[in-house]
């Protein structure tokens, strides 16, 4: 998922308007249709203002999952999944399933 279609859910998620939104980042309504359809990329500076608005990270918010591993939890993305009763042999094939799930869309080397 890239920037146009994360900051388009978020939106909708979060309840506003493409109006409500354009009015709070002081910009168009025609610029949020624009980034939403991804005729046009926001600038930095706006990438970081438009986070800040509807608080939320810059790498949520260009689409780029963030999993971390805590303990007996991995959280994706905010959500998190129990590992509790997991030990390192469980982690190695969690490791190996998530290889052979890249591999799959890849395709063979």
């Amino acid at each position: 998922m890239g920037f146009a279609e994360s900051f388009k859910e978020i939106r909708k998620k979060l309840g506003f308007s493409q109006q409500e939104l354009a009015s709070r980042l002081k910009v168009a309504q025609s610029t949020i249709g624009m980034w939403e359809s991804a005729q046009r990329t926001p600038k930095l500076d706006e990438i970081n203002r438009i986070a800040k608005v509807l608080k939320v990270t810059v790498p949520r918010l260009i689409g780029q999952k963030q999993a971390e591993i805590i303990k007996d939890v991995i959280v994706i993305n905010g959500k998190k999944i129990d590992i509790t009763g997991l030990d390192a042999a469980d982690i190695d094939d969690i490791a190996e399933y998530i290889g052979r799930v890249k591999s799959r869309k890849v395709g063979p080397a």
